[in-house]
This record gives structure tokens, sequence and C-alpha cells, in this order.
């Protein structure tokens, strides 16, 4: 008897001592999930060719600005992708799912990349990695709702959907949900979490010291990749896509994006590339140009940009070679293009901040065409008022020099005013433009662009604003000013 209760004794602590050893193993193994098993971050799922992604801490936030930001994003998205971010909100935001959105996410992301086919459009979901069951229930419970079909990449489970005509792919991993509607970019995403890159932590923590805290969404761009973007803005504004080339110095932005009614304003930082040519023009935070003063009521188109100093212009080599030297005999510290609008006849004018003004009149003034009329030469010129305006002929140095501005070919007609040398294209618009200074009616009496103007400081390297009025985007001001450093503020109000 006593044998037999030590054997049972003996197989009772065997018992519990494998029952021992499996919890520890499984505590283990569930230690090792929650806790060793390192959190994928959406950054570490964003391949570094991204021209721009948004990282919001509120969806709610961000649906507010898909909704708010229709007229912005169809510049650039066409129907189909601005059909797919919809499609996303909806299912994220579906209560059928058993997915609370803005309970288990920590960040929702939306990354744009550019290929030689078409936008592609990446999107994430960051949680708590103690989430990640939720994450993968989300995703099996639309697999219940759609046709689907899964399949394997380099031992991550990949779902595809069927939604409508399109087909979305989903995969989820650690905290961490992807979804898009190009495969090859989940792949390439996936391919970019096995490699551990840390570029884009990197970026973003270069900004982290200047982050607002009180603000939800944070858009970051990559001007590299983003030349698509301002052309097809630029073209959208009737502006001269040129200018894209002035951005050619700075590699990331990130900005803080607030939302009023039918209002977009984006605050943030700019790194740029020292070494860049163009680089030279901004290493200065010196006072802008008044344009408010010198400008009419009517321009619109405006782009400003400012040395400080005629140095720094000389010091740009030029992106179209040229033997001219009339930009050097302006000696132009700041330069500003614009557009005017008399009788819905579109004038183009260009107004130069010179550091030797007299000078730069005297060269023009001998440029002035002339008649030889009775035994006498006849100077191509005509008053408005009290201020001369002399008739030249000259190819725009501006487009030589800087390669933008190419509907404007010609300098026509210039006069001074206010120590600045101002140039137009028609007679017609350099007298509406000195009419409108000597009336008094200037950006100053311009109420939307003050309303612009109340978001920006008084000095800035460069600046554009299009103040069109019969457009979807109504006005668009935005400005760079040297900071310090590589680094430089940025600012930008879109109102529609």
């Amino acid at each position: 008897m006593k044998t037999a209760t030590k054997q049972r004794l003996k197989v009772a602590l065997f018992l519990i001592s494998l029952f021992a050893l499996a919890g520890v193993g499984v505590l283990s193994y569930v230690f090792h999930k929650q806790v060793q098993t390192p959190q994928t971050k959406a950054l570490d799922a964003i391949p570094n060719h991204t021209a721009l992604f948004f990282e919001c801490t509120k969806f709610a936030d961000f649906q507010t600005f898909n909704a708010e930001a229709q007229p912005l994003f169809s510049i650039f998205l066409n129907e189909k992708q601005q059909k797919n971010i919809q499609q996303i909100i909806s299912l994220l935001t579906d209560k059928k799912y058993g997915f609370d959105v803005e309970k288990y996410s920590n960040s929702f992301y939306l990354s744009v990349h550019f290929s030689r086919r078409e936008i592609s459009l990446l999107f994430g979901i960051e949680a708590d990695k103690r989430y990640n069951k939720v994450l993968k229930d989300f995703v099996s419970q639309t697999a219940t709702h759609y046709v689907n079909e899964t399949f394997t990449y380099k031992k991550n489970k990949i779902l595809k959907l069927h939604i409508d005509e399109n087909i979305l792919y989903l995969n989820s991993q650690n905290g961490l949900l992807l979804m898009t509607f190009d495969e090859s970019l989940l792949r390439a995403s996936i391919d970019h979490i096995l490699l551990k890159d840390s570029a884009l932590h990197n970026i973003v923590h270069s900004f982290a010291h200047k982050r607002d805290a009180a603000v939800s969404m944070r858009l970051y761009m990559q001007y590299a990749q983003c030349e698509p973007v301002f052309k097809k803005m630029l073209e959208e504004m009737d502006g001269d896509v040129q200018i894209s080339r002035m951005f050619t110095p700075f590699l990331w932005s990130a900005v803080n994006v607030k939302q009023k009614k039918g209002e977009l304003i984006f605050s943030g930082y700019a790194i740029a590339d020292t070494a860049a040519n163009a680089a030279k023009l901004f290493s200065h935070a010196d006072k802008a140009v008044e344009i408010e003063k010198l400008l009419p009521c009517n321009a619109q188109n405006i782009f400003c940009v400012n040395a400080g100093k005629y140095q720094r212009f000389s010091q740009i080599k030029p992106y179209v070679q040229t033997s001219e030297d009339v930009f050097g005999l302006m000696y132009p510290s700041q330069a500003v293009t614009f557009k005017i609008n008399h009788n819905d006849l579109i004038s183009n004018g260009l107004l130069l901040v010179s550091e030797n003004p007299s000078e730069a009149a005297f060269h023009l003034f001998n440029s002035v065409g002339s008649e030889f009329e009775d035994n006498k030469y006849l100077l191509d010129t005509f008053y408005v008022h009290t201020a001369m305006v002399g008739k030249v002929n000259l190819n725009n140095f501006m487009i030589t020099q800087f390669a933008y501005n190419q509907d404007f070919p010609k300098l026509q007609y210039y006069t001074v005013w206010d120590n600045c040398i101002v140039f137009t294209d028609t007679q017609e618009g350099m007298i509406s433009y000195l009419q409108l200074l000597r009336e008094g009616k200037t950006l100053k009496t311009n109420e939307k662009f003050q309303a612009l103007s109340s978001y920006f400081s008084n000095q800035a390297n460069m600046l554009y604003y299009n103040g069109l009025q019969q457009k979807s985007i109504q006005n668009i001001r935005f400005q760079y000013d040297y900071f310090s450093g590589n680094l430089f503020s940025v600012d930008a109000v879109v109102r529609f």
C-alpha cells in the first residue's frame, strides 16, 4: 500500500513538474512574442523613395482633412485614387468589422509614391503591439465580406480583397497594419521592413524638437520626389512650372497641418542641402521686399526670390548658359515676377530691387529705342503722370538666369518706381500698374492677400502667391525663411 502511494505521489509530482515546465514554456513564448519581438513601426515600412507622407494621431482629423482638401488632392490624385482613400476610410470606420480605429491605433499614415506608371498610395495603422491580435481579427473580418485570396511573401501572409473593381492588399505584423491597392508597393514595404533601414526614422527625428504636440497631423515631403506635385499645382494655378526648379536646394520638410473651414494652414521647417548651388541664395535672414506697397491690388501669380545681396545672385550659375550681361547691370538683390489683369488682358511683370537703381536706370535709358524725325532723334518714351516709361527690346534675363517665366520672353517697357526697376511685356500693363499704384490701390488694399499675409513673417527668401478667383483653390501663399544652419521655416496657407 505504502509503495503504491509513493508511486502515485511520484507520478503526481512528475505531472506537476511537466505542467510547470509547459507553463514556463508558454510564458516564455508569450514573453518573447509580446516583449522581445520588436514593434514594427510605420516608418519601418515606408520605402525611402516616398514623395510625401502624412502622420496623424487622430484618425477623425484625417477624415476632416480628406474632406476639406479635395480640391488640393484632385490636382495630383485622379478620381480612382481619391476613391481609394475613401474606401480605406470606410473600411476602418465600418463597425461591422469590429475595429475601433480611434481606440486601437496610435497613428494613421498615408504615404504617396510616384512611379512612371502612376501614383501609388500606402496606408498604415500603427497600434500598440498588444493589439496585434485586434489588427489580425480586423483583417479576418474583412475577408468574410469580400471575395478574397491569400498568399505569402517572404513568410508574410498577405490578404487580397476584391473591393468593387479594385484589389486591396493587407498585411498585419507586430502592431502594424499595411494596406495598399498596389501589390508591388506592399512587397517593397515588406522588403523595407526586413532591411531595417532607419533613414526615415532619422529624418523624422531631426524634426522632432520642432514638433507642435498640440497638432494631430503632420506632413513630411521629400522634395526630389515631389516635383510632379509642384508642377501640377503650378499648372492648376496658372503659374510657371519652371518655378519648381527653385526647390532644388531643399531635401525634406516637416510641417504641422491645421484646418479651418475652407482653409488649410501648413507650418513647419525644411532641411536644405547647403552644398547645392541654389542654396547660396538662401543663406540669410534679410527683410523681404514690401510687395504690399509695390504691387497693384490685382496682382496674381507673384513669385519673389530674395537674395538679400546682388553678390548672392551673381554667385548662382545660370540654369541656362548665356553671354548676356543685362542681369548684372541691374544689380538686383530681390526679384519679383507677377501678372496683372487689366480689362481681361493678362500682362506679365518683373520688379527688381536694385542695389544701384540709378546706374541700372542709366543702362536701361541707353537701351531705349528711338526714331529719327525732323532732323532729330525722338526717344520711344511716354509718361504716366510723373513716371517716365521707356520702351526697350530686351530678352528676359530671368529666363536665362533661372529658367522661369517662360511666357514672358521679352522685356518691352520699364520704369523706375520707389527705387525699384519695373518691367512689363505690354504698354497697357505698365499703364495699369502705374495708375493703380498712384491711386494707392496696392496689395495693402487686397483683403484676401492681407488675410493670408497674417500668417507670415516680414522676411522671406522665397514667396509665392497665386491670388486666383475662379479656381477651386482660390488663394495659396507659401514662404520660406532662413532659420539657422541648414534649417528653414516653411509656412503655407491654402484657401478654397
